[in-house]
């Protein structure tokens, strides 16, 4: 099988070629790339982690940034993956997880 990569800095989605005709790319940011495939939306991500300069405004924006692309597609599905760089059993930014 042979496949497309997209990707940004540290993020790749493996895309299969008989179905890259279908697959748009909403956006390629430094930590997130956004795809759709018809009703279904593909975030894959890299949030920073606790040895970042500044955490809690880098993880903010990223999320920020993924959230004001995703309140702009018409979607019924999504998929959110990669490496979140949380841990959920302690509170983050005064959010229990």
């Amino acid at each position: 099988m042979s496949y497309l990569v997209v990707y940004c800095l540290v993020v790749p989605i493996f895309v299969k070629n008989d179905i890259c005709h279908r697959v748009k790319l909403i956006r390629k940011g430094e930590r997130f790339i956004i795809l759709q495939l018809g009703d279904l939306v593909l975030v894959n991500v890299y949030l920073p982690s606790s040895g970042s300069g500044n955490l809690k405004d880098d993880f903010m924006n990223c999320l920020a940034m993924i959230a004001n692309e995703l309140s702009e597609l018409r979607y019924k599905y999504i998929i959110l993956g990669g490496d979140l760089n949380i841990d959920f059993t302690h509170t983050h930014y005064g959010i229990i997880c």
